[in-house]
């Protein structure tokens, strides 16, 4: 899969203006080759699992963004039915509920980043074969439209955030309960800890923030200082 990977973005950096047909049709086309190269070889290929599924975000400069799936040789866009999300692999039943539970159109990029970290999480928690290191990248909605690779720490961060909003909402469950008398009970108590825990994840999101801001300022300016200090090239 990672061999196939290489080959996609090797063609697709070849493209020039393209728009999202033109990825899809360039991009099956490789995985075609590749299945035919690597695949279908194997003995008992459809026994052993060796096929693969990807997931697409695509950007073009015509069309905008676009998302696909792939299953083995065959891509296709993720259905606009106002979901603006799809799963892949063995956690995709569990992701899926959490995306149902938590996603909504028009989440901003630091929502989105949560709540996919969050589905991402719930997979890794309940689901065979599914761990390791959650890893999450975003394209840039204005010029250039690079991706980026969202820090680890934040990512953590979001993670642990998640269980303690699981636990905040197995406390408002509780509250549910019709025998349960709500000012012996404390409400206030349960409301004030609820809207600290959000604030909290909050202070933490926009401290991260000012210091990859600031540490970015620094690099500019160093970058900056060296090139100035390059003495011009002599001409003979």
């Amino acid at each position: 899969m990672k061999r196939a990977v290489e080959k996609l973005e090797v063609g697709l950096a070849q493209l020039t203006r393209p728009g999202l047909e033109d990825v899809r049709t360039l991009a099956e086309k490789i995985l075609i080759q590749f299945f035919h190269d690597h695949v279908y070889p194997m003995p008992d290929y459809k026994q052993k699992e060796s096929g693969f599924e990807l997931i697409l975000g695509v950007w073009t400069e015509q069309d905008g963004f676009g998302l696909f799936t792939s299953e083995d040789t065959a891509i296709t866009p993720v259905v606009k039915h106002g979901t603006g999300h799809c799963s892949i692999g063995w956690g995709q039943y569990v992701s899926e509920y959490a995306l149902g539970l938590t996603f909504s159109p028009g989440l901003n990029v630091e929502t989105a980043k949560f709540v996919a970290t969050m589905c991402v999480k719930a997979a890794k928690d309940y689901v065979d074969y599914c761990g390791g290191e959650t890893k999450i990248f975003t394209i840039q909605n204005t010029p250039p439209h690079r991706v980026h690779s969202v820090l680890a720490e934040e990512v953590r961060d979001a993670e642990s955030y998640s269980e303690e909003l699981f636990s905040t909402v197995q406390a408002i469950i509780w509250l549910l309960d019709s025998e349960v008398d709500l000012e012996r009970e404390g409400m206030g108590s349960v409301t004030s800890s609820i809207i600290d825990s959000i604030v909290d994840f909050n202070n933490r999101q926009r401290e991260r923030r000012d210091r990859i801001r600031k540490a970015r300022e620094a690099r500019d300016r160093k970058a900056l200082e060296a090139k100035d200090s390059i003495p011009p090239a002599s001409s003979t």
